[in-house]
């Protein structure tokens, strides 16, 4: 089996799809894999991309204050090898997608930055505004990219023991330009590093160098 594919079944193990709980919440939970400094709306934001089985998504963290009326907003504070619970709650969220026109309280700075930011026409076959986060909901596999990341709360999971990352001992050959695909990642019985070790068998000479 290729590296890439048994990475992406030892992440998987740390997470549980997408799913929607009544009334009002949809939520997943997976592995921080990366983070990033952004901008979203034109202010600096710090975002985080969250493995989770099947997929993998960006979710805002942290929008930093440029006015007065769009002060900071805090989502998240999740840090590479954190697993945590992504999730979005209230009377703006149903099974079928995300209102911001209905979240309470309309004033406040969560509701006015969400609806700025996470909100669009009414798609005819949807019934909701286009936005990243019914794009999500409504075709999963869409993995909310970097330039649309969700505009969801980010919940460290305090009891889970957080991954670390292991520098690789193989980096991408200069014919090829691909990224290496073996970001290690390691637990307490070490089951990824076995994993990772392989990568320098499991790709032909050309692919990888040795550092």
């Amino acid at each position: 089996m290729p590296f890439i594919s048994l990475l992406a079944i030892v992440l998987s193990l740390f997470g549980q799809a997408l799913s929607f709980s009544t009334p009002h919440t949809w939520t997943f939970t997976g592995t921080v894999t990366e983070t990033r400094q952004v901008f979203v709306m034109g202010m600096v934001s710090q975002v985080a991309l969250v493995q989770s089985p099947g997929f993998e998504a960006w979710v805002i963290q942290r929008m930093e204050s440029q006015s007065n009326e769009l002060p900071e907003i805090v989502l998240g504070d999740a840090a590479i090898g954190d697993q945590v619970r992504v999730s979005i709650t209230g009377p703006h969220v149903s099974k079928n997608g995300l209102d911001w026109d209905v979240c309470q309280p309309l004033s406040s700075n969560y509701c006015r930055q969400g609806w700025l930011y996470d909100t669009g026409p009414i798609a005819d076959d949807w019934g909701v505004p286009i936005s990243p986060s019914n794009e999500f909901i409504h075709y999963p596999n869409s993995n909310p990219s970097i330039v649309n990341p969700l505009f969801w709360n980010t919940e460290v999971l305090k009891d889970a023991p957080a991954l670390k990352r292991e520098t690789c001992p193989h980096r991408p050959g200069p014919q090829t330009g691909r990224a290496h695909p073996c970001a290690c990642w390691i637990t307490s019985s070490r089951t990824t590093t076995g994993l990772c070790r392989l990568a320098g068998q499991a790709f032909p000479r050309g692919y990888l160098e040795a550092n």
